[in-house]
């Protein structure tokens, strides 16, 4: 059965809220829902395709360190690290921190522990 364009559009929108709803979802149906009050829930890892290549990151931990400034953290099977800090002050800005624009920070607990001052970037400065 396929809906209408218009009956989709109508059940992405949180009327009570004045909001849209978005769902993330990984290529096994995991997914990260941003909540009508802004706020993140995580159902399991995420998977990010870059230049055709899949790579997963598991979420370790989120923090919701202010009313306009969320931390989300994650790691790769590796060891590999990546933080990802939402603010939304202004608007929505979604900038990025990794071991390439944190070269002394080479552990995922030490970029955890530094999230509020380690460097952050564009995904490319991060990557």
């Amino acid at each position: 059965m396929n809906e209408h364009p218009l009956q989709m559009q109508r059940e992405e929108h949180d009327h009570s809220l004045y909001a849209k709803r978005v769902n993330i979802v990984g290529t096994s149906g995991n997914q990260v829902d941003v909540t009508g009050d802004g706020k993140l829930e995580v159902n399991a890892s995420v998977t990010a395709t870059v230049d055709g290549v899949v790579d997963k990151w598991n979420v370790n931990d989120i923090e919701e360190a202010s009313a306009t400034v969320t931390y989300i953290g994650q790691e790769e099977k590796d060891g590999d690290w990546y933080l990802k800090k939402i603010d939304t002050s202004s608007q929505v800005v979604f900038t990025h921190a990794s071991v390439t624009n944190n070269p002394s920070i080479l552990t995922y607990s030490s970029a955890w522990t530094s999230r509020a001052s380690i460097t952050y970037g564009d995904y490319s400065t991060a990557f």
